[in-house]
C-alpha cells in the first residue's frame, strides 16, 4: 500500500470512529402512537419515599427522561409514610385515567399482606420494574464486627441489644430480619425510619449498629467506610467482592429489593399499555443503562407491561406463603 493510500485509509479510519461515536449514532427513542389526546395534561407520579433516597432517585430519573424524550411531564410527588401505603392508598383513590401513577419499592406493594392497604395485586396493575438490587447488612468504618457470623454469635449472647436501621415496620427489611431470625437465631432489635435521611442519620451517627440498605442508595455513607457483611443474594456482588451472601451463609435469604411503577387496573388499557411502551423505551436509553449501573443495580433489572405484573403476581404470592410460616411458627 503506497503511502498516499495509508494516509487516505487511517483517514477515513479516524473520521468512522468519530462517525460511530457521534450523535448520528446515539440512542433515539422510538416513536410510540399516543391513545388520543393522552397525555394532555402533566401526570401526578406518587412517590411513597422522601427527598433523597433511592425511590425518589428512581422516580425522578424516569420522569426526567419520559420528559426529556416523550414531552410527558410527570410531576413527582412524594409521600412517605407506613412504608408506602399512603402513597399506594391515596394514587389508587384518585380517578383512573391515568393521570395519576405511583411509584413504590418491595414493601409498598406488599402492605395488603400486612393489612395496612386495602389495595393489592386485585386492583393494582404493575407496568414497570425498573430497579431490582440485593440489600445488605452494613456496618460503619469503625464497627468492631468483621463477619456476619461474629453479628450473629453476638445478637445470641446479647439479645436485642445490636440495633438495625431500616424503613417502616413489615417492610422488605422486616422481612428480611425475620427469615434470618429463622435461620440463624438472630435477635436484633429493629428501628424503622420512614424518611431516608433520619435512616442514614442514625446509622451514621451510631445510633444504630447496622444498616439494611442497597448499595446504590448510599453511596456517601460507602464512601465514607460502610462496609457490607453480607447481601441477600445468590451471587457475590462485583463491587463488593469480599462480601459473601445469604446462600454461601447456609441461609435461603435470597430476596431482593425491587422498584416499580403501577396504575389502578379500572385505567384504559390503551393508556396502560402507551405508559408501559414508553416506560420500557426510556428503559433502553443510555441515561437509564447509567442510571442502573451507578445504582448498582441489577443490569437485567427492566421489566415491562404484563411481565412487570407476573412479577408482581408471583413475588406477592412467595411472600404471602412465607409469612404465614413465619407467623405458624411464632
Amino acid at each position: 500500500m503506497g503511502k498516499k493510500k495509508r494516509v487516505l485509509f487511517w483517514g477515513i479510519f479516524f473520521l468512522m470512529g468519530l462517525f460511530w461515536g457521534s450523535e448520528a449514532f446515539a440512542w433515539t427513542a422510538a416513536p410510540i402512537a399516543k391513545p388520543g389526546d393522552y397525555p394532555k395534561k402533566p401526570i401526578d407520579f406518587i412517590c411513597g419515599w422522601g427527598v433523597g433516597g433511592g425511590a425518589d432517585l428512581m422516580s425522578r430519573k424516569v420522569g426526567e427522561l419520559t420528559d426529556k424524550y416523550y414531552g410527558i411531564k410527570m410531576v413527582v410527588s412524594n409521600m412517605p409514610g407506613a412504608g408506602g401505603a399512603k402513597a399506594v392508598d391515596y394514587a389508587m383513590r384518585q380517578p383512573a385515567d391515568g393521570y395519576t401513577i405511583f411509584f413504590g419499592a418491595w414493601d409498598a406493594y406488599m402492605n395488603y399482606i400486612l393489612g395496612k392497604s386495602e389495595f393489592g395485586p386485585d386492583q393494582i396493575e404493575m407496568i414497570f420494574r425498573g430497579q431490582y438490587v440485593p440489600g445488605a447488612y452494613w456496618v460503619r468504618k469503625d464497627s468492631p464486627f468483621k463477619t456476619w457470623k461474629e453479628v450473629v454469635e453476638y445478637s445470641k449472647k446479647n439479645p436485642f441489644k445490636l440495633k438495625v436501621a431500616d424503613v417502616g415496620k413489615g417492610g422488605l427489611g422486616d422481612f428480611t430480619l425475620a427469615l434470618w431470625e429463622k435461620c440463624t437465631g438472630l435477635k436484633i432489635t429493629y428501628m424503622p425510619f420512614d424518611k431516608p435521611s433520619q435512616r442514614y442519620s442514625a446509622f451514621a451517627g451510631g445510633h444504630t449498629d447496622l444498616l439494611y440498605e442497597q448499595p446504590g442508595d448510599i453511596l456517601a455513607l460507602i464512601e465514607q467506610g460502610a462496609r457490607p457483611l453480607v447481601f441477600m443474594s445468590d451471587e457475590r456482588q462485583k463491587d463488593f467482592p469480599d462480601a459473601p451472601t445469604s446462600k454461601e451463609l447456609g441461609c435461603d435469604v435470597t430476596i431482593a429489593l425491587w422498584r416499580g411503577i403501577a396504575i389502578n387496573k379500572k385505567t384504559p388499557q390503551d393508556i396502560q399499555d402507551y405508559l408501559s411502551k414508553v416506560l420500557a423505551s426510556i428503559a433502553k436509553s443510555p441515561d437509564y443503562e447509567k442510571f442502573l449501573a451507578m445504582t448498582k443495580a441489577d443490569p437485567k433489572s427492566v421489566l415491562t407491561g404484563k411481565a412487570a405484573n407476573r412479577f408482581y403476581v408471583q413475588e406477592a404470592e412467595m411472600v404471602k406463603k412465607v409469612r404465614e410460616e413465619l407467623q405458624k411458627k411464632k
